[in-house]
């Protein structure tokens, strides 16, 4: 980052950039489960003040397996409200001014690290580089805004900076108040963050030789502080699912065989073959070991435990993900690595080696990026990184830029009035992004007693607002809807028939099997379950089973010539295999 003298300059004129690459390629389609079920928290409350989506859920045309009747009558809706209610109001504006907010949350978490992180001067622009453009961050600002991650990363980005910033001893009871208030907000986007709080165990050796008397009463506030920022996310699960704590989706964990070497190295979503300034960054924090072993431990403990909850998920490759979109709420942490790596020697040789290193694994991720803005590496489709045609996946970039050209600026309405909106809510972008980074060196750290009093005033007050719409949510009576949303989430059927194709390539076709019967069993009315599951049998040699499963899939869907194939394939290896010798 600029220096203070010249930071309004700086300031303004990437402000400007940002305004100007956010009119071209600001992308905010709701598209399906996530980003629309996250929209859907915010639209609901501030449209009808209440949590019954049905108006929603209809307008967004959203496939019935994907929701259901919980057991106190009412519509599910298991995706998390703090992404909904972060965006607030503007979810009844169009979605690109609900965009360009997120893009200021993002930015201005950045520049609050930048200015307060205490980091080198001349790593900060490689670390601002290696977090934006080195992890998904980047993907997701412009094309996936409205996922969760997004207004995590930005949370996170604060609570790890107030936290790194003064030991335990030396925090106020103010800053403990607003760091549980942090803490409880990103558990409310996002209900794993709550673990958030084992960074706290790093404070654990200076507080243990001599215990501050008022620590206890500091924590009590760290406690308070979390539990009225993650309040709504309660009272919402008590209404809807009729518990406190109903955590839905926990049955998605495997606790006891997470994937994390898969989550670390595969192609299918993995974190260092997309996003490889992981590497540099893991580095990075073992140096820092040795100048502030606090912060360090810190760091590392919330890696190593967002690696984990992130392999222990069924869905281990987060869907059609850009990397592993799970990481990025703690992708600060690979800021602070790369930070640190840069930082350690004054040798000018070492900074360009380590920076030249930094953007080259950026360098890699953005040209990914483009490589699936392009329609080449589609993220809903496996493409191994060793296929023969993976080479010419990522030429594809360069050899038709008008293509490409055509992925980042997807432009739906060309309407006057909707460039118009467009370029109001480009301004308000990049002037919120430049106003954020010219205040970040003149705020106050912390002001000790209007920031905790107004944060938790902030928090107070939106609980009346959530009570009355979760009072005013009505259990469902429409037998048709009933009928059509079941008792029953089917939303992982998409990722199970992601993960045989997967398999299937890998040559596991027992796993293939496998996760084929899954997707069968949640819905048995979907025609690729079943067409999946006769090429697993296939290729196991199991024709006489693989036919009926392409008899099924064909019962649903006649016209469908790939079952038809596949099965004249397998009957006549059935036929063969009884021909006498």
């Amino acid at each position: 980052m600029a220096d203070t003298a010249t930071r309004p300059r700086f300031a303004i004129l990437f402000g400007v950039a940002v305004a100007f690459v956010f009119f071209l390629a600001a992308d905010s389609f709701l598209s399906p489960p996530d980003t629309a079920f996250y929209w859907y928290w915010g639209e609901s409350l501030f449209s009808d003040l209440d949590f019954d989506f049905l108006d929603e859920f209809v307008a967004g045309q959203v496939p019935a397996h994907y929701t259901y009747i919980t057991e106190t009558g009412r519509l599910a809706n298991d995706w998390p409200p703090g992404t909904g209610f972060a965006i607030g109001p503007l979810a009844l504006l169009p979605p690109v001014f609900a965009h360009a907010w997120m893009t200021v949350l993002v930015f201005a978490s950045l520049a609050f690290w930048a200015a307060r992180a205490e980091i080198a001067k001349a790593a900060r622009l490689p670390a601002i580089v290696a977090g934006v453009a080195g992890t998904p961050l980047l993907f997701y600002a412009l094309f996936g805004p409205f996922f969760s991650h997004v207004p995590a990363f930005a949370v996170t980005t604060v609570f790890l900076t107030l936290w790194a910033r003064r030991g335990a001893k030396d925090r106020s009871g103010g800053e403990w108040l607003v760091l549980g208030l942090l803490i409880g907000a990103a558990a409310l986007i996002r209900p794993q963050n709550v673990l958030l709080g084992l960074v706290l165990l790093a404070d654990v050796r200076s507080v243990t030789r001599r215990p501050p008397v008022e620590l206890p009463r500091k924590l009590l506030l760290f406690a308070l502080g979390g539990l009225l920022a993650f309040a709504p996310q309660m009272i919402v699960w008590s209404r809807l699912y009729g518990s406190l704590l109903a955590l839905p989706k926990v049955e998605e964990m495997h606790w006891l065989s997470p994937a994390i070497g898969k989550v670390l190295f595969s192609d299918f979503h993995g974190m260092l073959p997309w996003t490889p300034v992981y590497v540099p960054a893991i580095a990075g924090l073992c140096l820092m070991f040795r100048r502030n072993a606090r912060i360090a431990a810190g760091l590392a403990i919330v890696f190593v435990t967002q690696l984990y909850l992130n392999s222990a998920n069924a869905v281990w490759w987060s869907g059609g993900s850009f990397g592993n979109r799970r990481m990025l709420d703690s992708a600060i942490v690979a800021g602070w690595g790369i930070a640190a790596l840069v930082g350690w020697s004054d040798r000018r040789n070492w900074r360009i080696a380590t920076s030249g290193l930094v953007l080259a694994c950026c360098a890699w991720s953005v040209w990914l990026l483009l490589a699936e803005r392009a329609g080449s590496l589609p993220l809903s489709r496996y493409v191994p990184f060793l296929d023969a045609h993976f080479p010419e996946i990522l030429l594809s970039v360069a050899i038709d830029p008008a293509r490409l050209v055509e992925g980042l600026v997807r432009w739906e309405d060309h309407s006057a009035g909707a460039i118009a909106i467009r370029a109001v809510a480009a301004l308000l972008a990049g002037g919120g992004v430049a106003a954020a980074a010219m205040a970040a060196n003149r705020w106050p750290f912390l002001p000790e007693r209007t920031a905790p009093v107004a944060f938790s005033a902030a928090a107070a007050a939106f609980l009346p607002l959530v009570v009355v719409a979760a009072l005013r949510t009505p259990r469902q009576e429409d037998p048709v809807v009933i009928e059509t949303a079941g008792t029953q989430a089917a939303v992982l059927w998409d990722n199970y028939i992601e993960l045989t194709y997967y398999r299937m390539l890998h040559d596991d076709f027992a796993g293939a099997e496998e996760s084929a019967r899954q997707a069968v069993e949640l819905r048995p009315d979907a025609m690729s379950g079943w067409f999946e599951l006769g090429r697993a049998l296939s290729f196991q040699g199991r024709y006489v089973s693989a036919v009926e499963a392409y008899d099924r899939a064909l019962e649903l869907n006649p016209d469908h010539e790939l079952s038809k194939a596949f099965r004249a394939s397998a009957i006549a290896q059935i036929r063969s295999s009884r021909k006498p010798p």
